[in-house]
């Protein structure tokens, strides 16, 4: 009777072995992996690898899934996952034995925006690149050389995708790609004007130019481009160019909240710049959920696990889309992919008896900075206090980031995360962290309380030169959290996080503050997360990159709802999850509000 129930229950999963090639080091281990599983201590050979091999490798079917092999790697390469069974039929591309897996593509729909919301590591590049035409899936058949699309357009016969493909193996459909790490632009040679001569089909580009707000910099060389700049110089090098495929790869980052609305209305209008193309396809690949939501008109969770496999949900309408996300359930597939819900309920404002003066430990008076007659910042005295955390709330170019240097020349031993992330070492993570925060490095305390959150661990024996844009973001900020001070200075932590990175960060950074009575100034343009850890606001307003003032810290609700006041845009609670919702501009909810004076209602 048990036997026959253990079996049923084993027919709904499927076992799959993957290996990470960055992290299997075959020559600088022990074999640990092949010395240890039981089938291999049998006779059999079910884990292949030897001194000389690049890269392990473990037979699915041989593998009974004791995970020994994972906890005895020492780097971490190897994941032993059960899969539900009928995803084996919906495989749609491997890479190699024991590689990275993603099942199913998203369904198109023409004339909508697309969103896709996910884990980084789960497949939405490859799946943007399969869809753009780079990568021709091979359905698990990783040893098939002659592969074409043709054998695609077969494998979605009766879909959308069929016709898709199929227009895509005729050349019957241009695909633009908006890339990921628009600071590789810089590295272009040339001005912003030669790339928007070179690449425009619009008869004016001014309008587009000019609401992206390069109107001022078209004579610039793009190796002096600023992070927004080079973001607003490559969402209109794709706007431009008359395609019938659209993707938007991240494309709010650096970018203030007034410039991701104003990018995320470009993009909508896409479908209403070139008439000889009526049905146009744009995906949209995006971690704030506010501006997700603003932009998209479906959406698609991917769930998985990172590096290992990928799974793409059929399109949700938006708002159910992104809470079955925060969810981590998926009703119509009935999937639990996460164990934990996200919410974002709004701690209310800590009060503390002002007359204790132990609590004022972060004081500065009234100061003016100029950067050569150029730039004026005007800085308003201000007090922070223990558990308190500060969020600099403003467009880009009102003097944030010169607030933060000021601050942490101004406080002593003040520990800053700037807002470029470089790191110039040669080593693993962990060595880097243990020179830089000695012993907080393997502190169990600290351990618990940040790096296990971040899933440091999962990267420690990595090279730092070998690191993502996300992963150095989160040494970058273990590196700032584990220094023994009373202020932490973070500009825009979340850059390059995924939306489940950036809900754990906020958690980490709120609970880090409070419990350990210290101080924190943060810059953040995601509004989700800045709701959700800012205690005060100070206001930055003015002309930007002129004359600027950096108001003393207001109360969060004031701040928030001065600062979308001039920027005309409000905001409403998702009744669900409690996230911040984007109302359109000149809808009855939008006007409502503005007629109440609430442009951010909590």
């Amino acid at each position: 009777m048990n036997s026959r129930k253990k079996n049923k229950a084993e027919d709904k999963f499927v076992r799959i072995a993957v290996i990470n090639h960055d992290k299997c080091k075959p020559k600088k281990c022990n074999l640990e992996c092949k010395k240890y599983c039981p089938p291999n201590m049998m006779g059999k050979e079910c884990i292949d690898v030897e001194k000389t091999h690049q890269i392990a490798k473990i037979s699915e079917t041989m593998c009974i899934g004791c995970g020994i092999c994972i906890k005895k790697c020492p780097f971490n390469a190897i994941s032993i996952i059960n899969i539900p069974a009928g995803l084996k039929k919906d495989l749609i591309h491997q890479f190699g034995d024991n590689g990275f897996r993603i099942h199913r593509l998203p369904m198109l729909k023409t004339n909508s925006v697309l969103g896709l919301i996910g884990r980084n590591g789960t497949g939405k590049s490859t799946a943007m690149k399969i869809l753009s035409g780079k990568i021709i899936p091979n359905m698990g058949d990783f040893t098939n050389k002659d592969l074409t699309l043709d054998m695609v357009k077969d494998f979605y016969s009766g879909s959308i995708l069929q016709k898709y493909f199929n227009d895509l193996a005729q050349k019957n459909i241009s695909v633009v790609l908006k890339p990921q790490y628009v600071m590789q632009l810089k590295k272009m040679k040339g001005n912003i004007k030669k790339y928007i001569n070179k690449f425009n089909n619009f008869k004016d580009p001014k309008p587009i130019i000019d609401k992206l707000e390069l109107d001022h910099l078209l004579d610039r060389d793009l190796k002096d481009l600023s992070g927004g700049e080079c973001q607003r110089f490559a969402i209109a090098l794709a706007i431009l160019q008359n395609k019938d495929m659209y993707i938007f790869d991240e494309p709010t980052s650096y970018l203030d909240v007034k410039q991701r609305i104003k990018a995320s209305q470009i993009i909508r209008d896409v479908f209403n710049n070139f008439d000889d193309k009526p049905n146009k396809y744009v995906i949209a690949v995006e971690h704030d959920l506010a501006i997700l939501d603003y932009l998209s008109d479906q959406i698609c969770c991917i769930y998985g696990k990172p590096s290992a496999y990928g799974v793409i949900s059929s399109p949700f309408n938006v708002r159910d889309g992104i809470n079955i996300y925060l969810k981590g359930y998926i009703p119509t597939e009935n999937i639990r992919f996460r164990n934990e819900e996200f919410t974002f309920k709004i701690k209310t404002e800590i009060s503390y008896d002002d007359d204790n003066t132990d609590f004022n430990l972060t004081k500065y008076k009234d100061q003016i900075i100029n950067f050569d007659n150029k730039f004026k910042l005007n800085i308003k005295n201000a007090s922070i206090k223990n558990s308190e955390t500060i969020l600099l709330l403003g467009e880009n170019g009102t003097g944030k980031s010169t607030f933060c240097d000021k601050m942490a020349k101004l406080f002593e031993g003040a520990s800053y995360k700037k807002q470029n992330v470089i790191i110039d070492f040669y080593g693993t993570v962990k060595m880097y962290l243990t020179k830089q925060i000695g012993s907080n490095a393997t502190n169990a305390s600290f351990s618990n309380e940040v790096l296990k959150p971040l899933e440091m661990n999962n990267i420690m024996d990595n090279q730092i030169q070998d690191l993502s844009g996300g992963e150095l973001q989160r040494v970058a900020i273990c590196e700032c959290l584990g220094r023994n001070t009373n202020l932490y200075i973070l500009d825009e932590p979340c850059a390059y996080l995924d939306c489940e990175q950036r809900i754990n960060l906020s958690k980490v950074l709120k609970r880090f503050i409070f419990n350990n009575k210290k101080q924190a100034i943060v810059v953040e343009h995601d509004m989700s997360m800045t709701t959700f850890i800012a205690d005060k606001v100070i206001l930055f307003e003015g002309q930007p990159g002129i004359n600027c003032i950096a108001n003393s810290p207001c109360s969060l609700k004031v701040g928030m709802n001065k600062f979308l006041k001039n920027i005309n845009v409000t905001f409403r609670k998702d009744e669900t999850t409690k996230r911040p919702r984007i109302n359109q501009l000149n809808s009855v909810k939008d006007r409502e509000q503005k007629e109440a004076g609430n442009y951010f209602i909590f």
